[in-house]
């Protein structure tokens, strides 16, 4: 029997309790008069989860995607099965930009492949019985742009000198802040494949060749 007057905080699982009001004011010989009614109590279930996403980094222009323009096509086909994991009876809900810049809302899936610049994706578990049980998480996407730089080739030397040298030095076509990136020079000749030659930005030469230039963020 629940304790009359009910508690203030009262622990319970699914169930219906009937409550009486009685007036025993009364002198009526078939006793004391009341009223019935029923109060339900309906506990569903919590998600457990919102399992993570790793942070999907991605470089613009790979994959095939040559326009260097900020978006990038990732693959989301797994991410509403890795967030849910093994619960049962869970929908999941996201919120996200298209490629157009609409937000849209309460979306059960994403599109595959999600042409996306960077954003952070709203998800929420939920139980679709009671709304209001619901976990949370996200997932960042980033699309990290290729630097944009030059070389001028090919470079003829003309000269009769045997310990002339020539610079060989790259223009960037953007804005390039040299702590974020790192220089490499390889030389490409016919005995040793990209034979490495230096970190620097700019070389001096004396030998004749085919010398490649990789500028990694």
């Amino acid at each position: 029997p629940v304790l009359s007057p009910i508690q203030p905080v009262f622990s319970s699982e699914n169930q219906t309790i009937t409550i009486r009001v009685t007036n025993n004011n009364t002198l009526d010989p078939d006793g004391a008069c009341f009223d019935e009614t029923t109060l339900e109590f309906i506990v569903d279930e919590q998600p457990v989860i919102a399992n993570t996403i790793a942070p999907q980094i991605v470089c613009d222009g790979d994959a095939g995607d040559i326009d260097n323009d900020g978006f990038f096509e990732f693959d989301t086909s797994s991410f509403s099965s890795s967030i849910i994991g093994t619960q049962t009876n869970m929908e999941i809900s996201f919120d996200y930009t298209d490629e157009t810049g609409n937000l849209i809302l309460d979306s059960t899936t994403l599109p595959n492949p999600l042409n996306s610049t960077n954003q952070t994706i709203n998800v929420e578990v939920i139980n679709p019985i009671n709304p209001s049980c619901f976990v949370t998480t996200t997932i960042d996407l980033v699309v990290n742009p290729l630097p944009e730089f030059s070389v001028i080739t090919p470079e003829i030397v003309c000269s009769s000198d045997p310990t002339f040298r020539i610079t060989l030095e790259p223009f960037e076509d953007s804005v390039i802040e040299t702590f974020e990136y790192e220089w490499v020079w390889t030389n490409l000749d016919n005995t040793i494949v990209n034979q490495f030659i230096s970190n620097d930005r700019a070389i001096d030469i004396s030998n004749p060749g085919t010398y490649t230039i990789t500028l990694t963020k």
